[in-house]
C-alpha cells in the first residue's frame, strides 16, 4: 500500500497595502560617525556625510540607535537616531532588534 505524500504549497505574499508600503529610506542629517556598536566605546567604522541616503537594517536594543548598511563599505554599522531623518510613517516594529556585542576591555 502506497503512503500518501504531502505536497508543499507556497502561499504568495499579500499584495502591498497603504499601511505596508515601503517607507522612504533614511537620510543622514549631518556628518555622523558610524560605529561597530552604539557609541565611542566601540571602534568607529567611518563617517557618513550629510545628505547620504542609507539602508536601514535594524533597530538597536540600545535606545536611540539604528543599524544601517554603511554606504561606503557595505557592512552594518550603528548610527545615532538623532542623525537620521526618517519617514513620518516609519514603523520600527518592521525591523529586527539587534543587541550589540560586548565591548572589549582595552589593555
Amino acid at each position: 500500500q502506497a503512503l500518501p505524500t504531502a505536497t508543499a504549497t507556497q502561499t504568495p505574499p499579500p499584495p502591498p497595502t497603504a499601511t505596508s508600503s515601503p517607507t522612504q529610506q533614511p537620510v543622514v542629517t549631518r556628518l555622523s560617525a558610524c560605529w561597530f556598536g552604539p557609541g565611542p566605546a566601540y571602534r568607529m567604522e567611518s563617517s557618513i556625510k550629510e545628505g547620504e541616503v542609507v539602508e536601514l537594517l535594524a533597530v538597536g536594543t540600545v535606545p536611540g540607535w539604528y543599524i544601517i548598511r554603511n554606504p561606503y563599505f557595505q557592512q552594518p554599522c550603528w548610527i545615532q537616531a538623532e542623525n537620521l531623518s526618517l519617514d513620518p510613517a516609519f514603523d520600527p516594529s518592521q525591523f529586527p532588534l539587534v543587541t550589540p556585542l560586548p565591548t572589549r576591555i582595552k589593555e
